[in-house]
């Protein structure tokens, strides 16, 4: 077990990493619904030890998410200053939907929104800390003639304006992608491609559909408009009655709906947003997810159909238990990260 010398800003209750639960305790953060109960499930065992004088630790780890604690400048300037003088690495986690760049020397910087024509060597992606759907609620779907390809969640604005405004901003972009060779669709926001992608899908007779479209994100206590416990039901069953689960990115350029989707033996059907999943060169992604690339949304529905197609009533099951052990071995994030910090 690694030595890490974390250094707190005090005088304020700042909520610190979910995996320094066990030597801190929790901070709840009751308007993130279910973020809570997930640091609780995970980390009820300590990761790493923790050690009062940085000439002993392996590293420097910032306990906060970075931007948190972004303008701290002095406590910020004191880590680097305690790296540098005592030759440890830093260690930053980012759980938010930010890409912006860190600039903290000597760290290596460990993020779920990550863009993969923009990494740099010393950043990392990682699984956001989700909470697996209930195991009873798994089961191994039989294959049917025509995939059902679900959804539920916030892809429209609660304005038909802001809705056609998005779309007409989204169909601008894809034309500048394709005229100048760059990839600025992939950092449209995440409601607006659901959107695209919703339409395209419920169009075409070779896929049939489940969807429930949500104005708002039901994620938050502010932004939430029915109850909790039934938003969560209603998202568990849509996804158990499909055969691919849509995953789209958010504001950020990741989907916790994809670790949702495997944790419950669902095919994610992902739209690649210059996306960047964890251990990729580790696991197949693709023996158990179909990825289209954002330029090629409007192909969703063909690769689809032609990925369904090729598929064998046995492999179509194999391919579900392979999401689900791929999730519980590798992508868990209590599985995760013991092994990142292990790895260090």
């Amino acid at each position: 077990m690694k030595n890490l010398y974390a250094p707190r800003i005090l005088g304020r209750s700042l909520r610190h990493l979910p995996f320094f639960y066990p030597h801190w305790g929790i901070l709840s953060k009751p308007k993130r619904l279910f973020a809570d109960t997930a640091a609780t499930v995970f980390f009820e065992t300590k990761l790493f030890n923790l050690v009062e004088n940085p000439a002993t630790a392996e590293y420097i780890i910032i306990p906060y998410d970075f931007f948190l604690i972004e303008s701290e400048r002095e406590y910020l300037q004191n880590v680097v200053a305690v790296s540098e003088a005592h030759g440890k690495q830093i260690l930053i986690f980012d759980f938010s939907d930010f890409d912006k760049p860190i600039h903290v020397p000597n760290a290596n910087i460990f993020r779920t929104s990550l863009y993969r024509s923009k990494r740099m060597p010393h950043e990392h992606p990682i699984p956001p800390i989700i909470l697996p759907l209930p195991k009873e609620q798994r089961c191994i779907r039989s294959k049917s003639s025509i995939p059902t390809i679900g959804f539920c969640g916030w892809a429209a604005r609660e304005s038909a304006l802001r809705t056609l405004r998005d779309s007409l901003h989204l169909t601008l972009t894809r034309t500048l992608d394709i005229i100048f060779h760059t990839q600025r669709t992939a950092h449209v926001r995440g409601v607006a491609i659901r959107q695209e992608a919703l339409r395209i899908l419920a169009l075409d007779e070779r896929v049939n559909t489940n969807f429930i479209v949500r104005t708002t994100y039901s994620g938050h206590a502010d932004t939430i408009q029915l109850d909790a416990m039934q938003a969560r039901m209603q998202y568990v069953e849509n996804m158990r009655n499909c055969d691919f689960s849509l995953c789209v990115k958010g504001d950020g350029n990741y989907s916790n709906r994809f670790y949702e989707a495997l944790s419950l033996s669902r095919l994610p059907l992902l739209v690649d947003t210059d996306t960047i999943l964890p251990l990729a060169e580790e696991i197949n992604y693709d023996e158990f997810v179909l990825t289209v690339s954002i330029q090629k949304i409007n192909d969703l529905p063909g690769a689809t159909a032609q990925w369904w197609n090729n598929l064998t009533p046995a492999s179509y099951q194999e391919k579900q238990e392979s999401a689900f052990q791929m999730f519980n071995r590798f992508l868990r994030a209590d599985k995760y990260f013991t092994r990142l910090f292990n790895q260090l």
